[in-house]
């Protein structure tokens, strides 16, 4: 039998089980553990959403982000010092796309993996 391996938000019938967070602010700090969901609201001015360091998050942390306006704003997810997004700087959540979605999963260790995206 192969397990299957569902972020820590996600139950097994599929359901979410996080907390869910609306925020309008330029520059978010999602500080702490936890699993998440953030509506951002870009609509004012591009957003950066600053991750929680991989490590403090703990494995198989989850942080859904979801941009909940349609303004040409990028929301940008900033990894933690020594910490790396997806390999990278960064990814951006489609700009000019209402409900545009990213999903982030921690290592444990020093990165954020995106295992999904919308547009």
């Amino acid at each position: 039998m192969t397990e299957q391996y569902l972020p820590k938000n996600i139950n097994e019938q599929g359901g979410f089980t996080g907390v869910v967070n609306t925020i309008a602010d330029p520059d978010v700090d999602l500080a702490g553990a936890g699993d998440q969901t953030v509506l951002i609201d870009a609509t004012a001015a591009a957003a950066a959403v600053n991750l929680p360091a991989a490590a403090e998050a703990g494995a198989g942390a989850s942080i859904q982000i979801i941009k909940s306006d349609a303004s040409a704003n990028a929301v940008t997810p900033t990894a933690a010092a020594g910490d790396n997004v997806e390999a990278a700087a960064g990814v951006t959540v489609a700009p000019a796309t209402q409900y545009a979605t990213v999903t982030l999963v921690s290592d444990g260790l020093n990165a954020w993996y995106a295992t999904a995206f919308t547009v």
